[in-house]
């Protein structure tokens, strides 16, 4: 998930923060660590050419999104056999 900004593991904060593609994950900052929803991150602040990575020991996947209704009605078809007229 991308985060839009360089945030350094000692910058963080407790709260939700939105990703990029729009969902949200819940980061803890405490005297434990560092969790992103139910994930601790192993490892922190890994410089890259595009901005700072922090290494999690779960994958986290997007929310899923709700099923389309599979109860939708068609409507009615007649059927004749009669011949139209001209």
């Amino acid at each position: 998930h991308v985060v839009p900004a360089n945030a350094l593991s000692n910058s963080l904060e407790s709260g939700s923060v939105t990703t990029v593609n729009g969902d949200a994950v819940d980061v803890d900052v405490s005297d434990g660590g560092i969790t992103v929803n139910d994930a601790s991150v192993i490892q922190a602040n890994v410089i890259a050419s595009n901005g700072i990575v922090h290494v999690i020991d779960a994958v986290l996947l997007p929310p899923e999104e709700p099923e389309a209704s599979q109860t939708t009605e068609s409507p009615p078809i007649t059927l004749t056999t009669e011949e139209p007229e001209v």
